[in-house]
């Protein structure tokens, strides 16, 4: 799945922390696990996790039709998006639970017009949702390296493996998104039959610091949770994305990162869909728009 990136780095960042269960997951309940597995399994287990992670950030196998809520402190949006290989576009449905008023109508729909027209806007709109997913994708492969993982149980119902993970003091972050593994604590669960991460959620227990104290540090206290579930195809899917944060940039701007974002009614797209037939696709959709 490609998703729409934040503009602001610091937001970016936490693009690639998630949520809240606001999605029914659509999961076929794995083997009881009758005993303990080993540290060894779980260590080759959270690899595997990884890799599937990574490729479906990097190699997505099909693009969608999906709802996007998003919640910060500001108020409610709720756009229609759809994905191609050259991007993710959307169309605004509502605001704060009622349609959008006019003005809003006409800026979602002339701001299609505009990708549609503007290719050097398409590239940079690729390239910055591209280079969220490669955020997000070296935040999983780091994950094997960076926590120490403990068994803590099998979710009823669905079979899933829980997990607490804490920092591993030997891991030292290659990139900066990275660097702020070594400060989260917190407990994931994860599907043994097709080895994905199905929930995370954790806090962050001490300060993090990028840019060596000069650019940002994200202060201890911070909370984030990410579920993901099976859509109606069978493939795993985001359903939430949330995330609450402390920033001080330049250590004396403070920035509060307070969203949620919730995933809905996921609908495959025709593989060979392109970003303009997606923006004619939405430019087609009836909205109701108040004055």
């Amino acid at each position: 799945m490609i998703v729409n990136g934040f503009r602001l780095p610091l937001r970016k960042l936490a693009l690639c922390f998630c949520i809240c269960s606001c999605w029914p997951a659509v999961t076929p309940a794995a083997q009881p696990v009758t005993v303990p597995p080993s540290a060894v399994y779980i260590r080759q287990l959270m690899r595997d996790v990884a890799w599937n992670e990574m490729q479906a950030q990097l190699r997505p196998e099909h693009y969608y039709e999906y709802l996007l809520t998003e919640q910060t402190p500001s108020g409610e949006h709720k756009t229609l998006q759809i994905g191609s290989p050259q991007g993710t576009v959307g169309l605004l449905l509502f605001v704060n639970g009622r349609p959008p008023s006019e003005k809003q109508c006409h800026h979602s729909r002339n701001l299609l017009r505009q990708i549609a027209s503007n290719k050097n806007l398409q590239e940079t709109r690729l390239r910055n949702q591209r280079a969220d997913e490669a955020r997000r994708a070296q935040l999983f492969s780091a994950m094997p390296h960076a926590f120490l993982y403990e068994y803590s149980g099998v979710e009823k119902g669905t079979g899933w493996l829980r997990l607490r993970f804490r920092p591993n003091p030997n891991f030292r972050p290659r990139t900066r998104v990275g660097g702020v593994l070594p400060g989260l604590q917190g407990e994931l669960w994860v599907d043994p039959a097709t080895k994905r991460l199905a929930r995370i959620e954790g806090r962050l227990i001490h300060n993090v610091t990028f840019g060596w104290g000069i650019l940002a540090r994200i202060h201890s206290g911070g909370r984030f949770l990410l579920e993901q579930a099976r859509a109606p195809d069978g493939s795993w899917q985001v359903a939430c994305l949330s995330v609450n944060l402390e920033v001080r940039v330049l250590l004396f701007k403070k920035l509060d990162v307070d969203m949620t974002n919730s995933y809905a009614s996921y609908k495959p797209m025709p593989e060979s869909i392109t970003l303009n037939e997606a923006i004619s696709d939405l430019e087609q959709r009836e909205t109701v728009c108040r004055p």
